[in-house]
């Protein structure tokens, strides 16, 4: 496929599309040897669920649930003119309106597998995943048919189950396929114990697409697209660019509406990060995407923030927008109900010592 194909409108009709061919071997070998160049830095520092990397390391890994690292800025600006014409035929072709590159991750499966997920650190961040771009390119790749990545497309899932159109621009849920239905549940992942939020009545399994790709090709998914990982029967490198909607705006309320534990675990594995979207709305209830960007990238200083100050900051938000009472100080008046899947569970002691009650 070429960026003038008509199965671009793919993307508003079924969420995907795929773009064979679309880096340069010379453009994959360098991205590789990048990688690889680099790997005495990142030993140690990133595992599922695992240790926060120092924060003196400059290259730490953007997210902590899985291994992903930063494409450097001079990798970025290599591929920029090709990743900027590609989404400018995005636009003129589809309803979506992705136009600023916000970063770029290396992405090491090290036979590691994901499960039914939609997306959460987009979601919480820049609030539209409709309009935003996941450009995912294996690079190393031992086996085309191998450790792809699943999706679900949204048409064949909406004609299945009308109500699955509440999962269009939606964000950090999982899914679990139980006796022919599938049940859905929020975060990025679920134990057995944790309730489904609704349950759609068709297995996702029998309509999944894994587009076989080899280095170099790209599937191109909006960033609220249901997907998985194929297998982890080999071990794939990837880039993942995202591409988001500058002049879209995102607010200070729906950043505070943590409604469920799932959320607020997140954001305090990530804090600094977090911190930074909260300095960012500090005095204001609301932006355009482009400017919560300069934040997020440090080309505007904000202070430097801890897990207590993060927890305080939060709740001044939940009682400026009105999402709680005046009063409030518990942690049920942060997340809802506290969620006790194993996952968050020890995140609860921690809150407890920055001095929230349960």
């Amino acid at each position: 496929m070429t960026a003038a194909d008509p199965s671009l409108i793919d993307l508003d009709r079924r969420g995907y599309t795929v773009v064979r061919g679309f880096l340069s071997d010379d453009e994959v070998k360098t991205l590789v040897e990048d990688y690889d160049a680099s790997a005495t830095d990142r030993a140690g520092r990133a595992s599922p669920f695992g240790r926060r990397a120092p924060e003196s390391s400059a290259t730490k890994a953007v997210y902590q649930t899985y291994p992903a690292f930063p494409i450097p800025r001079a990798m970025l600006e290599m591929l920029t003119p090709k990743l900027e014409a590609f989404t400018a035929s995005v636009r003129a072709r589809t309803s979506l309106k992705s136009d600023l590159l916000t970063y770029g991750l290396y992405f090491d499966s090290n036979h590691l597998e994901y499960d039914w997920h939609q997306d959460t650190e987009s979601f919480y961040r820049y609030q539209n995943p409709y309009h935003g771009l996941n450009l995912w390119i294996p690079i190393r790749k031992p086996i085309a048919e191998k450790t792809n990545l699943c999706v679900v497309p949204f048409d064949t899932l909406q004609a299945r189950d009308p109500q699955a159109r509440q999962l269009v621009n939606s964000g950090s849920r999982n899914f679990r396929v139980r006796d022919g239905k599938t049940l859905v549940a929020q975060g990025f992942s679920a134990t057995e114990d944790e309730p489904a939020s609704f349950v759609l009545s068709c297995d996702i399994e029998e309509i999944k697409d894994c587009p076989s790709l080899a280095a170099g090709d790209m599937l191109v998914t909006r960033e609220d697209i249901i997907h998985r990982t194929q297998d982890g029967e080999t071990h794939r490198l990837s880039v993942s660019f995202r591409v988001q909607p500058s002049t879209s705006v995102v607010t200070r309320k729906t950043f505070a509406a943590t409604a469920h534990g799932h959320k607020l675990v997140n954001m305090l594995n990530d804090f600094t990060l977090y911190g930074r979207i909260m300095e960012a709305f500090r005095d204001r209830a609301e932006m355009t995407v482009g400017e919560l960007q300069r934040y997020l990238t440090g080309e505007i200083p904000t202070e430097a923030m801890s897990p207590s100050k993060f927890l305080a900051g939060l709740l001044s938000f939940r009682k400026q927008e009105g999402l709680i009472s005046p009063g409030a100080i518990t942690l049920t008046d942060l997340v809802g109900t506290p969620c006790s899947c194993a996952a968050c569970l020890p995140f609860y002691t921690a809150l407890a010592d920055c001095g929230l009650a349960t």
